[in-house]
Parts: structure tokens; C-alpha cells; sequence
């Protein structure tokens, strides 16, 4: 599978989240994922996130690989985090590339 650049820039700013309740209660990988700085916008985080979601369901490995759970609704300056679930196999190709520091 080829991971695209942008989707290899998000994930080193993704942290595995195991505290988050999912209020589906589907089993996936919650992976909270912050703002490139404090002081992007909460709608730049909100797309990139929907990019990622869009792209890892379009992949072959069935339908919604993916969801973006929760995310900020209004910029503060600080780090921001939004939600996003994903599901194997998509969540074992990426995991080499989620950073260890959050």
C-alpha cells in the first residue's frame, strides 16, 4: 500500500489515544492527532483530518476503513487535538510512522 505524504506528515503528529470512549463502541484505533502548530486554525485541522479519513476509505479493503470522531469547532492558539478511528489493515500500515512524542 503507498501512504501518501501528506497522510505521512499527519501520522507524525497522531499519538494512540486508549482513553478515548468512542461513543459507537465499534472496536478500531483511536488516534488523536494535533495541530501542526498552535497556531493553526481548528478548520485547517478539521480537513486535513477529513483528508485522511476520505483516503484511507477509498482503499480496497472494504467500506468505512475510517472516521473522524471529534475535532475542535473554534481556533484557540494552544494545541488542539481531533479524533479519528481507524480500522486493520489500513491502521497496521500506518502505524510505522506514528510518532512516539505527542
Amino acid at each position: 500500500m503507498k501512504i501518501p505524504a501528506y497522510v505521512q506528515e499527519l501520522m507524525g503528529r497522531a499519538a494512540f489515544d486508549r482513553l478515548y470512549l468512542n461513543p459507537a463502541s465499534e472496536p478500531g484505533y483511536t488516534i488523536k492527532i494535533k495541530k501542526a502548530t498552535p497556531y493553526t486554525h481548528a478548520d485547517t485541522l478539521c480537513d486535513e483530518c477529513s483528508r485522511l479519513v476520505a483516503w484511507a476509505n477509498r482503499q480496497p479493503c472494504g467500506p468505512e476503513t475510517a472516521a473522524l470522531l471529534e475535532y475542535p469547532k473554534a481556533t484557540h492558539y494552544c494545541n488542539q487535538v481531533a479524533y479519528v478511528t481507524i480500522y486493520d489493515p489500513i491502521m497496521k500500515a500506518l502505524e510505522p510512522y506514528i510518532s512516539d512524542d505527542f
